[in-house]
């Protein structure tokens, strides 16, 4: 154990304490333990209120004191750093130093000119971001009323105000709200945050092997068959651009970020002291090609839908 966290106080200040009362509650990174007094007296002073977290072992916690009248002397006392004694020292006069010429003053540095963002003039073409333009295409935003933030004012994924868009999609057509990018942060005790760097430490440390197995996929094919069915009559009787036909790797891309949506934990990140935890699925799928292995991402996988 090298730091611990104060869970709870059972004395105030003020009350009297005798040996072995319960004091507090640490959490270390195994366990909670109760911390009792070595010596009865009164609680002067908690220095280390409920909540307080990473406390080195060894640093004070309360400040116990034998008579009642010497509670108030500690009401407004805080920790600090020791305050250092000087002694009185004999003065040694020093010889006289000549002033040093006055320095040149150093020609002014220019200052870099920072390009402004500005809207596009009428009629001209805004430049705009890859996934912003993928996001205005789902949601069918005009995009030439949208000033860019980015250099030279281009149109970035931030500079969408997809909540309001929507809010408005939704009350429009009834369908889902999407929650771009929102996110929840989750707290974690000490000792699952123990637990995570011992993890992480033996993935990348120890050797690892999988298991792997064949499972009964008839229905799936099944499903699959009927809807590019469906898919190819539908093809045959319009004459604009085909609808492109299913594959397992979509199926099992939707029944993941659905999967997902149901156990949550798994749609999380790790972020040293919190858990994050995403409210929208993000899928990245690995595709081999001639020149290697690349992973598009497959955003907000959950809401996705085949277009009939």
């Amino acid at each position: 154990m090298e730091t611990g966290t104060v869970v709870s106080w059972a004395k105030n200040e003020g009350d009297e304490v005798s040996e072995g009362d319960l004091l507090a509650e640490i959490e270390t990174d195994k366990a909670t333990m109760s911390f009792d007094a070595n010596e009865s007296g009164y609680l002067a002073k908690i220095l280390a209120p409920a909540g307080s977290k990473d406390i080195p072992v060894g640093t004070a916690l309360c400040i116990i004191v034998q008579d009642e009248s010497a509670v108030p002397a500690f009401k407004d006392y805080v920790t600090g750093p020791t305050e250092q004694v000087s002694t009185p020292k004999t003065e040694v006069p020093k010889p006289q130093v000549p002033p040093a010429a006055a320095p040149q003053p150093s020609p002014a540095t220019p200052k870099p000119i920072t390009p402004t963002p500005k809207a596009p003039a009428t009629g001209e073409r805004a430049v705009v971001s890859p996934f912003a333009r993928r996001l205005a295409a789902e949601k069918g935003l005009d995009l030439s009323n949208v000033v860019g933030t980015g250099m030279y004012g281009m149109i970035r994924s931030t500079d969408l105000n997809l909540e309001s868009i929507d809010q408005k999609a939704s009350t429009m057509t009834g369908g889902p709200m999407l929650n771009y990018g929102k996110f929840e942060d989750i707290n974690v005790s000490n000792m699952r945050s123990v637990i995570a760097k011992r993890l992480t430490e033996s993935k990348q440390t120890i050797p690892h092997y999988y298991l792997t197995m064949d499972i009964q996929v008839d229905e799936i094919l099944e499903i699959r068959s009927k809807i590019n069915s469906n898919l190819s009559n539908l093809n045959d009787s319009k004459s604009d651009e085909p609808v492109p036909k299913i594959s397992l790797n979509d199926i099992l891309i939707k029944a993941a970020s659905l999967t997902c949506l149901k156990v949550p934990e798994c749609n999380s990140s790790w972020h040293g002291d919190f858990i994050r935890q995403y409210h929208t699925v993000d899928v990245s799928v690995a595709v081999a090609i001639p020149s290697g292995l690349i992973t598009p991402i497959i955003f907000s996988a959950d809401t996705k839908v085949t277009k009939i």
